[in-house]
């Protein structure tokens, strides 16, 4: 019995001893598409969107009057910061004639721009200032000090250039006095060029 024992044992051992051993199959690889990397790209310094200027305008005292134009030369300085389409534009300007005198600091406007990614675009745009004006014109000395509100239409060229141009048309109204002596002044218009830097 020992022998058959035995024989039993060496005959299981050597099945499993010499056994093939079973294939293990590997899950087909999925055919991945080629990943290209493309190289970065170089890094554009975009010119300063925002730029100080200086403008010479000429403005026109009696708006109302078509018959009685009074043009009154004037100079302006300002920064205008530009993002986007909208731009923030602060100003000081003064213009004086021999019956009048118009001066404003700070004037601040909101412009928004109609083609902002294009090199010349029109905007349009509204702002206040704090104002002094002084008229000798009439027999009464009319004088106001205070908050001047004003809308604007222009024009600005170069706007991806080192240097700019623009044209600016700006109707202002005294609207609210700190001090005034004889009646609120007139609605005026101011017609200016500028160049930006």
């Amino acid at each position: 019995m020992k022998k058959t024992i035995a024989t039993s044992l060496l005959t299981i051992a050597s099945s499993f001893g010499f056994a093939q051993e079973a294939a293990v199959e590997q899950p087909a690889l999925i055919a991945a598409a080629p990943i290209e990397i493309a190289a970065p790209l170089p890094k554009v310094e975009e010119a300063n969107p925002s730029f100080a200027y200086i403008r010479m305008d000429v403005s026109d005292s009696k708006l109302n009057e078509l018959s009685n134009r009074d043009a009154i030369p004037g100079l302006g300085i300002g920064y205008r910061i530009v993002s986007g389409a909208s731009a923030i534009d602060i100003s000081a300007n003064y213009n004086r004639g021999p019956e009048r005198y118009v001066a404003s600091l700070p004037k601040v406007n909101y412009f928004h721009y109609l083609s902002a990614a294009q090199n010349q675009s029109f905007y349009a745009g509204a702002g206040l200032a704090w104002g002094w004006i002084k008229s000798t014109a009439t027999e009464e000395t009319e004088r106001f000090q205070g908050l001047v509100s004003n809308v604007a239409l222009g024009y600005e060229m170069n706007r991806k250039g080192a240097i700019r141009g623009f044209a600016q048309l700006d109707v202002g109204q005294a609207t609210l006095a700190a001090t005034q002596t004889g009646s609120l002044p007139k609605t005026f218009a101011e017609l200016s060029v500028g160049a930006g830097f």
